[in-house]
């Protein structure tokens, strides 16, 4: 007898359905110290993170929920994934208050201050491996940066990816440099000027910096946006910036990564010091890609 009321047994599967992965997200000011083993994983897989340097490795989970790491020695610790992305986190020595002394990061640079405004920033950029001395013992915080350092520093910020050549006539294919300007025209980040020339050896003025960081962040897909509302008609010299250069402007100080100067200046086309952008490039990794 038949139950025809429950029916017969279902047919078979339609093959099984590929697990729901969640993101591992690791800051870009981080891809030179932690590295994971996947960038996606399902609920319940194993990641292996992997840290260079003294410091403290965190995940968190969407809510800010802290996820549970196992130490394996060596710099290698493991985690259960979540059912939600997660963030990796990793606070160093120099993101502690630095006295100064042996272990300071500066401490090799005879010409950094480290009583000075600029001091955790110069910490920040070496720690993070975004910046390097011009030399074993001068870092030149007072110099200007030239259109070339910060190509560079963007170019180090993203793990150095091997790019194109680049297309500029006063750019030398075996200039230090070179490979950084390549992967920066590439990806939109920079633009010449009318004559072909890219200038790197120019010292970069704060509007340059701001139009710069601002297609880098347009290049990863962050939001802009918060531009839009910024009134930068405060600042008493804003009349002396690059039309080109307002819309950038408009974001980097509402994003908090572009101070006004004294006497409520922008100085758009001043130049910024090895300094200035040391704490540029440490307010965009805390503001913008947190």
């Amino acid at each position: 007898y038949k139950n025809t009321l429950t029916g017969g047994g279902g047919g078979g599967g339609g093959g099984a359905v590929a697990p729901t992965t969640y993101d591992i997200v690791i800051p870009s000011a981080l891809a030179n110290t932690v590295k994971a083993d996947k960038t996606k994983a399902a609920a319940g897989d194993t990641v292996t993170l992997t840290a260079a340097g003294e410091g403290t490795l965190t995940v968190t989970d969407a809510n800010g929920k802290t996820v549970a790491l196992t130490d394996l020695g060596s710099g290698k610790y493991t985690f259960k994934m979540p059912s939600a992305k997660v963030s990796v986190g990793f606070k160093t020595t120099a993101d502690q208050p630095c006295d100064g002394g042996k272990n300071c990061p500066s401490a090799p640079f005879m010409d950094v201050d480290t009583a000075k405004w600029y001091h955790l920033s110069v910490d920040y950029v070496l720690t993070h491996k975004m910046m390097n001395g011009v030399s074993s013992r001068a870092f030149a915080p007072n110099a200007n940066l030239t259109r070339g350092m910060l190509v560079q520093i963007l170019y180090n910020l993203e793990g150095k990816p091997k790019g194109t050549a680049a297309n500029f006539s006063d750019v030398q294919a075996d200039a230090w440099y070179a490979e950084a300007v390549g992967w920066a025209a590439s990806n939109k980040v920079v633009t010449g000027y009318a004559d072909g020339t890219f200038r790197p050896n120019a010292a970069v003025t704060r509007e340059q910096a701001a139009a710069i960081l601002y297609r880098y962040a347009q290049s990863k897909g962050i939001d802009v946006s918060v531009g839009e509302n910024t009134n930068i008609l405060s600042y008493v010299d804003v009349q002396q910036a690059s039309e080109y250069a307002i819309p950038a402007l408009q974001w980097a100080v509402g994003a908090g990564v572009l101070n006004g100067k004294n006497g409520g200046r922008l100085a758009p086309t001043g130049t910024a010091t090895r300094a200035e952008i040391a704490a540029i490039m440490q307010r965009w990794c805390e503001n913008i890609i947190k």
